[in-house]
Parts: structure tokens; sequence; C-alpha cells
């Protein structure tokens, strides 16, 4: 079944009806994403971060979980309420981020 006989927009791709080309860009899109949070997230952190890769690493880890989450709890329905995605990514991102650098900061004592 193609995109258009799916009456899927090209926004709204299941994993499964997803090509090559648009897994790759997908991953083009977190990485870039990843590594501009982690650079801002370092300057705002500064030593109770990861630095910026372990920032972007942790980032685009809450962001997964946070989709995930979304997913899980509203069902496929929520699928194109961009805003229930947005906000769930964003808050798993950060508050994954902080409990990391919490722990971080507990396990120096």
């Amino acid at each position: 079944m193609d995109r258009q006989s799916a009456g899927v927009s090209t926004m709204l791709l299941t994993v499964d009806m997803m090509t090559k080309t648009d897994m790759l860009f997908l991953a083009l899109v977190v990485c870039v994403c990843s590594v501009v949070l982690g650079f801002l997230t370092d300057l705002i952190m500064g030593k109770a971060g990861f630095g910026p890769v372990g920032n972007g690493l942790i980032i685009a880890l809450g962001g997964i979980v946070g989709v995930h989450y979304r997913d899980v709890v509203f069902g496929p329905a929520a699928a194109q309420q961009s805003y229930a995605i947005a906000f769930s990514a964003i808050g798993a991102a950060t508050l994954i981020l902080i409990f990391f650098g919490m722990a971080k900061k507990f396990a120096k004592g």
C-alpha cells in the first residue's frame, strides 16, 4: 500500500511506511537537533552537564522516550496532534537531562 492510497500525509508516516530516504532524513534531523541542543544545554548547564555530545545524546534519548510514552498513553489516534508529540518529547528530554545531572552531582559527593 503506497502513501496516496493509504490517505496518509507524508508528515505522519509510521516507521513501517517510511522509505529508506525518509528514515535517513529523520535520522539526520534527530542528529542535527541533538547536537544543536547539546551545545545549548552545555552553555546553560556548564560543568553540571555532560558536554555537548553527552547532552545531545541524553536529549535524543529523552525525545525518543517522550514520543514512545505519548504513543503508549494516547495511542495512535494522537499522531495528528503535533503539540502532544512536541510536549512529550521536550518534557521527557528535559526530565531525563535533569535526572542525569542530579545523579552526576550526587555521585561525585
